[in-house]
C-alpha cells in the first residue's frame, strides 16, 4: 500500500478532481480530501491538506502509531501545523526525518540533540543494482554508466564493460 501527501488550497475539488480523473480504480472519496483507490494493483490512500495543516497530516502519515502516541505524550494537540519543523519545534524537539519515526526512542534523542545522522545523497558512491533493457530497465547500459558518473558515482555491476563499450563509440 502506498500513502501520498498532497498540499491543496481546497482539498475537497483536489479529491473530486483525482476520483474523476480514472488513474485510480476502485475509488472512494471523503470530505476531509481522503481518497482511496487502486492503480496497477497497488492500494493507494491521497490525503490532502490545506497549507496551514500539511505539516500535521504529513506527519501523522509517516510516523509509527508509538511514534505519534509520544509525541502526545509530549503535549501534541490538534492544531495545525504546516510544517513538521514547527510541528516537532513546538514540542522543543529537533526535526526528526521520517526514516526514524519508529518509536524507539528517536523523541528522546531529538529532546536532547543526539539523532542519528541520515545518509545523504551526496555520500552515494555506487550502485550495486541496477536495470537495463537486458532485463525490464529502459536505458542503455552505457548511458546509464554515464548517467551515474555524472553524479558522482564511481561503480555499479557492469560498469567496467558499459564504460569500455561507451569509450569506443
Amino acid at each position: 500500500s502506498l500513502v501520498l501527501v498532497g498540499r491543496t488550497e481546497d482539498p475537497a475539488a483536489a479529491s473530486r478532481a483525482i476520483a474523476q480523473s480514472g488513474l485510480l480504480s476502485s475509488t472512494a472519496t471523503r470530505a476531509d480530501g481522503r481518497i482511496a483507490g487502486t492503480h496497477r494493483g497497488i492500494s493507494i490512500e491521497i490525503l490532502l491538506a490545506r497549507p496551514h495543516d500539511y505539516g500535521s497530516i504529513l506527519c501523522r502519515a509517516t510516523g509509527s502509531d508509538v511514534h505519534l502516541l509520544e509525541l502526545h505524550r509530549r503535549g501534541l494537540t490538534d492544531s495545525p501545523y504546516s510544517s513538521e519543523d514547527a510541528l516537532y519545534a513546538s514540542l522543543g524537539l529537533a526535526y526528526i526525518a521520517p526514516e526514524l519515526r519508529h518509536g524507539s526512542g528517536e523523541i528522546e534523542a531529538a529532546a536532547s540533540g543526539a539523532l542519528p545522522s541520515l545518509v545523504a545523497a551526496t555520500e552515494i558512491r555506487g550502485d550495486l543494482h541496477r536495470h537495463t533493457p537486458y532485463s525490464d530497465g529502459r536505458g542503455g547500459l552505457a548511458a546509464t554508466v554515464e548517467a551515474r558518473h555524472a553524479v558522482g558515482h564511481c561503480y555499479m555491476p557492469g560498469s567496467r564493460q558499459a564504460s569500455a563499450r561507451a569509450t569506443r563509440q
